[in-house]
């Protein structure tokens, strides 16, 4: 499992559309939990999921949201960069939605077009245009349904509040005879140049289909398109650009009035950026740069720029990379560009690991594959034992005194330093000098670091004035991690009499 998020209580508003979007993240539409009004408050809630239910509602910052993770760079997904909000709503993109069915990417522009379900009064369809996406954004519920204050109904604006971005375009349930919109798409079927560049949606209720043009200003030209699908649940969209409508009743209808097809792929009025992987080997020190080729599909006569951003996958900055992030040009006519990100090499045995290099906010262009993998082959030998590390714990000396206590330190070393965290049990046992008269027993679990190759034991000894021969005691090791064997499990400390 990928992502989970608790939704128990209701059984609806569960969103649930899954969208790779033009940046190469997946985008994950969430409902508010369910019931009626968001009882539960989280269409607004950012912080908290605390309790884990709100009359009778689960409560949780997840929910009610657009959400944008990276599954391919990690197990299980990466938060991609650029995204606005602190954990515990890191995965969230944009908030105040009710239930968003369904959004969708323009394949020319990369805008994005949400049909969000609305209470008992109106639905909406919100935009959000390309390449900001208007990240962050607050689309209102539960303080507004649609063009109007929830729970109340008055209408707002203009001007509209601050803070908030409204829908486009709202239906009504009583004028309008909609209950539940399904959004749709902006159409860029080459077989369909009737509506190029318009948004076809409808609506569970209304069999009506219809189709609008969005812009970030409102909608423009809503009509009827004449066609009828009842129970309207969804639509979809093939690889050629078509667009296709689902009846809850069982059929789906494609959108035509031809049968042709443009290909695999529709060509765009954009060029298209992609970012390459990279493999590099990574060094015993200083840095060796890994080379990530960033090319356009065409040539441009306008300036395309893209911004990019490493992110950790099993490597992390700064310890294994040097992170990097910026804004790529390109020259009208230029369709290739490198970028660099320095490895930090080290003399650790590890596994391979991987970083990312992601693409977002194009300029003049689309993004076809944003996110890029660097792969930083080790190149240090294992340890012997078939990679796992030695431990042993020396012998100590230590001079009794006469009263209070004396620190005994036993150094437990490493044969190596290893990429991963080493732990190992360790206790103390009676010999000649038995616990508590002549020392403090102790045990526990100690921890190397990765790179850490020496951690200390202290044991206290027990002053007094008696005259007595030298004693001993032990350290004893137990219990080693999974990447470790131990080769000496003992160490003797030596308590030499002072009396």
């Amino acid at each position: 499992m990928v992502l989970g998020i608790p939704h128990d209580q209701q059984s609806n508003h569960n969103g649930g559309q899954l969208q790779f979007g033009p940046d190469g993240y997946l985008y994950v539409g969430t409902g508010d939990g369910g019931s009626g009004g968001d009882p539960a408050g989280n269409g607004q809630n950012l912080t908290s999921s605390d309790p884990p239910v709100v009359n009778s509602v689960n409560h949780n910052p997840l929910l009610g949201k657009l959400l944008r993770i990276d599954p391919r760079s990690r197990s299980p997904y990466a938060i991609p960069p650029g995204n606005p909000f602190p954990a515990p709503a890191a995965e969230v993109f944009a908030y105040g939605l009710r239930n968003p069915w369904r959004f969708s990417f323009d394949r020319e522009t990369g805008d994005l077009a949400i049909g969000d379900v609305g209470q008992d009064a109106f639905e909406e369809i919100d935009e959000a245009p390309a390449p900001g996406l208007r990240v962050g954004a607050n689309y209102g519920w539960n303080l507004f349904e649609g063009l109007h204050t929830y729970p109340i109904g008055l209408p707002v604006g203009p001007p509209f509040p601050s803070g908030f971005v409204f829908p486009v375009l709202e239906k009504s349930h009583d004028s309008d005879g909609f209950c539940a919109i399904a959004g749709g798409y902006v159409v860029r079927d080459p077989a369909l140049p009737e509506l190029d560049g318009q948004y076809v949606y409808g609506d569970l209720c209304s069999p009506d289909l219809r189709a609008a043009t969005l812009t970030a200003g409102g909608a423009t030209g809503d009509h009827s398109l004449g066609l009828s699908v009842s129970t309207l649940v969804s639509f979809g969209e093939d690889g050629c650009g078509r667009v296709y409508a689902v009846s809850l009743n069982g059929p789906v209808y494609r959108l035509a009035s031809s049968g042709e097809c443009a290909g695999p792929s529709i060509p765009s009025g954009k060029p298209a950026l992609s970012v390459s992987d990279s493999t590099v080997t990574e060094g015993d020190s200083g840095t060796t740069d890994a080379t990530f080729a960033v090319t356009l599909s065409s040539s441009s006569t306008s300036t395309v720029t893209v911004d990019y951003a490493t992110a950790d996958g099993t490597a992390t900055a700064p310890g294994d990379y040097a992170g990097t992030a910026g804004t790529l040009s390109f020259a009208p006519g230029e369709t290739s560009k490198t970028l660099t990100v320095p490895v930090v090499g080290d003399t650790l045995y590890e596994p391979d690991e991987t970083l990312s290099l992601d693409l977002s906010n194009a300029m003049n262009a689309t993004i076809a594959d944003g996110h890029g993998i660097g792969t930083i082959v080790n190149d240090d030998p294992a340890p012997s034992g078939g990679g796992s590390v030695g431990i042993s714990v020396a012998r100590v000396r230590v001079i009794e005194g006469d009263s209070g206590t004396t620190p005994s330190t036993f150094r437990v070393s490493l044969s190596a330093p290893s990429a991963q965290t080493v732990a190992v049990d360790y206790r103390t046992a009676d010999g000649t000098a038995t616990a508590p008269d002549d020392y403090v027993p102790t045990s526990g679990r100690l921890v190397f670091p990765p790179g850490a190759t020496t951690e200390t034991v202290t044991v206290l000894v027990v002053g007094d004035r008696i005259r007595e021969r030298n004693e001993t005691f032990a350290l004893r090791l137990a219990n080693p991690s999974a990447n470790a064997s131990i080769t000496r499990s003992t160490g003797i400390a030596k308590i030499i009499d002072d009396d």
